[in-house]
């Protein structure tokens, strides 16, 4: 920041330069914390849709069905594997998601929890790391539909985008 500033020609101390740091800091967090709330909201957004909608777009429903078709039926395994796998991956995407909203939450309102400042560092660290894992299944995600995309499932972007 000080060296951006310096040649820029402004005249600015280390003590200066840290509080600009500091400001800016904090304006990065706020954004970080609205886009938390709005996570959480769209999260418990999808839990409740969960009760509402048909049977057959339920995600419970539609992983029995993908086990069922994998270790019951034995028909086409290749593809009942796939599906599975596709499954298994949404539901830890959403425990995730859950992990990610959870800790959020408990960071943001840490004045009001009453967790323990040590714990409270812990979470942040779990938070973080969550992050991590949920980046490396949007890349796995975007895999799979540029693939599937090139493969046999041709339209799947339209279908996301159509609700098809």
């Amino acid at each position: 920041m000080k060296g951006e500033l310096l040649n820029a020609g402004a005249t600015v101390s280390d003590k200066q330069a840290g509080a600009v740091t500091h400001g800016l800091e904090d304006q990065v967090w706020d954004i970080h914390i609205y886009f938390g709330y709005i996570l959480a909201a769209l999260f418990l957004f999808r839990v409740v849709a969960e009760f509402f909608l048909p049977p057959a777009q339920r995600i419970i429903p539609k992983i029995k069905k993908a086990f069922q078709a994998y270790f019951i039926l034995k028909k086409e395994r290749e593809a009942a594997k796939h599906e599975l796998v596709v499954k298994a991956l949404y539901v830890i995407f959403y425990l995730l998601l859950f992990i990610m909203v959870t800790t959020g939450l408990l960071l943001a309102f840490e004045d009001f929890t009453g967790i323990p400042r040590n714990i409270n560092h812990s979470i942040k660290e779990f938070h973080g790391f969550c992050m991590y894992l949920i980046l490396g299944f949007i890349v796995i995600h975007l895999a799979g539909v540029f693939l599937a995309e090139k493969k046999d499932g041709k339209g799947i972007v339209s279908d996301m985008i159509n609700g098809g």
